[in-house]
């Protein structure tokens, strides 16, 4: 068995115990071995000084006797360890438990937080307040609605009354042979209550009896002025109508101007209607004592008659 060996050494005291050894192992074995080749460096002079560089020797031995093999490979083996390993280093006494417990916790992350309860996509106190201002203004904003819409009712009562008021100032004196009919329906048509049994019961018959039969020429004329709304509310209200009178007669004319006719009203049937009249300074205690009964003013001819412009 033929085995190659290579070998390396870093000084002059190696390369000499290398080839003394090769040449032991020669001796014994001249027979039956072949002539080794080694190539040896010059021998290096000795070192005069620690600085001075090392020649590495590679020394090439055949061998064909195994148990020669074995023993060479033992020595080279044990050659190549080194005379004195360093002890290994101590290792690092671990830490404390309790230390290792305190940075575990250190290195844990922390848990979260407990998510605190939303509304609306905010916190809870927010969201409150929140709702609370919605519905105060909402509030304020029903209770303007309804304030403009009362308002907007109450005027337009307002003047659903100014105009039946004007139109009863215009029909209450307004007859002559020609309209006089027409005229007695047009004013029942805006009375009610007791003022309407009043008329039908005691001036409609009077005021036929005057233009029926054709003869008279008399004529009253009423015109409204101005009126004044006094209080509304759901079911009853006041009014007064400024009248100019104009009275005509085969006598002479007659002018009672800024006539004031306080009225009462009343919603019948949802629609207003006037239950009371009352002419200036007068009053229900007086209307009953009026020997007429006459619910509409009636002119009455001057002394002296007075041109018309």
């Amino acid at each position: 068995m033929t085995a190659k060996t290579n070998r390396d050494t870093g000084d002059a005291d190696d390369v000499a115990e290398t080839a003394q050894v090769a040449a032991e192992e020669e001796s014994p074995a001249a027979s039956s071995t072949e002539p080794s080749e080694a190539s040896e460096a010059p021998e290096a002079p000795e070192a005069s000084g620690t600085g001075r560089r090392k020649r590495r020797v590679r020394v090439i031995e055949v061998i064909e006797d195994d148990e020669e093999l074995d023993d060479v490979l033992a020595r080279i083996d044990a050659e190549d360890e080194p005379e004195g390993e360093p002890a290994p280093a101590a290792k690092a006494a671990p830490k404390p438990a309790p230390k290792l417990e305190k940075a575990a916790a250190k290195d844990e992350p922390e848990a979260p937080a407990p998510a605190r309860p939303v509304l609306l996509g905010l916190p809870l106190p927010q969201a409150v307040a929140l709702i609370v201002v919605v519905a105060v203004l909402a509030s304020l904003a029903v209770w303007q609605w309804r304030s403009a819409s009362g308002k907007a009712s109450e005027a337009d009562e307002r003047a659903a009354v100014a105009k039946i008021a004007r139109q009863y100032g215009d029909v209450a004196a307004n007859y002559n042979a020609s309209n006089y009919q027409q005229q007695i329906a047009a004013a029942e048509k805006l009375m009610g209550g007791d003022l309407l049994d009043r008329y039908k019961n005691q001036t409609a018959p009077g005021i036929v009896n005057t233009f029926k039969s054709g003869q008279s020429t008399a004529s009253l004329t009423s015109r409204s002025v101005a009126v004044f709304v006094g209080d509304v509310n759901d079911k009853f209200a006041t009014a007064v109508v400024q009248v100019d009178i104009e009275g005509s007669t085969p006598q002479g004319a007659t002018q009672a101007p800024a006539n004031l006719i306080r009225l009462a009203l009343a919603k019948i049937g949802g629609r207003w209607k006037v239950t009371k009249q009352y002419a200036s300074g007068e009053n229900d205690q007086t209307q009953a004592q009026n020997q007429n009964g006459s619910t509409l003013p009636t002119a009455s001819p001057s002394t002296s008659p007075t041109k018309k412009n």
